[in-house]
């Protein structure tokens, strides 16, 4: 929903200075979303039986959008430089302080934005003022979360009999399943005949020692300490998540 808005306010942009542009929205992602789907290495004995380690498997990217073609004028309203010119160019961190930066670059006699219609309409939506929380700020705390959460001393634990359990099965060395691949060499052939046979017996070691039920213990007990050491942002980020999918809500 936030790039379609991002797409209408580059669009209203564009406008301002006799410019008709529509980008073509992005095509809806095909496909498993859940972000945790890896958390952990593979855990699906089906998909490691079929796919081995090829994780893109079943979820082909959406071509990308073509650019509208555009004229100088165009390009430099949307990009907020003339083409060719390699002149610095300021860098406000919002949309309130990139209002008060003049540019000196006009199109058609009005002031071009800084990054032009491609950044107003960026900053608008997720760093319109100064008190603004990066959109990214969520997935900042699950990595600080999972970083803490493979070095806990629990988690190394289950990570030894995990590994025990591979090198019984003719894969020594593995400490932990982040480096099967590297460890292992597949190179591209992430689906082939070796890949699968590691894939499937990495999956049942896990079953085994539960890697993934104590692994998502662990990882969501770090995710609690996280969120409490940033309540206050957090609560700040929900607040303006919301403002922005409101203000999503109301471009035509």
């Amino acid at each position: 929903m936030t790039d379609v808005a991002q797409n209408r306010l580059i669009t209203r942009c564009m406008a301002r200075y006799g410019i008709t542009y529509v980008r073509q929205d992005p095509a809806p992602v095909t496909g498993p979303e859940d972000p945790h789907r890896y958390l952990f290495g593979l855990a699906d004995p089906a998909f490691a039986a079929t796919h081995g380690y090829d994780t893109t498997a079943g979820t082909p990217r959406p071509p990308r959008p073509e650019e509208p073609p555009l004229n100088d004028d165009g390009l430099t309203a949307l990009y907020g430089h003339r083409p060719g010119d390699t002149l610095p160019m300021p860098d406000p961190l919002s949309e309130e302080e990139a209002q008060q930066t003049d540019t000196g670059i006009k199109v058609n006699g009005v002031s071009v934005p800084v990054h032009g219609c491609l950044g107003e309409g960026y900053r608008t939506l997720y760093f319109p003022t100064r008190m603004s929380i990066d959109a990214l700020f969520p997935f900042m705390l699950s990595s600080e979360a999972h970083t803490r959460a493979k070095a806990d001393s629990r988690m190394q634990r289950v990570f030894g009999l995990w590994s025990r359990c591979m090198a019984r099965a003719g894969y020594p060395g593995i400490e932990t399943p982040y480096e099967v691949t590297r460890k292992l060499d597949f190179g591209d052939d992430l689906d082939g005949p070796a890949a699968i046979a590691a894939a499937v017996r990495d999956v049942a070691c896990k079953r085994k020692v539960n890697l993934v039920g104590f692994g998502a213990a662990i990882e969501t007990a770090h995710q609690k300490r996280v969120a409490s050491e940033v309540a206050d942002d957090l609560a700040a980020y929900r607040s303006q998540r919301a403002t922005r999918l409101a203000l999503a809500a109301t471009l035509p």
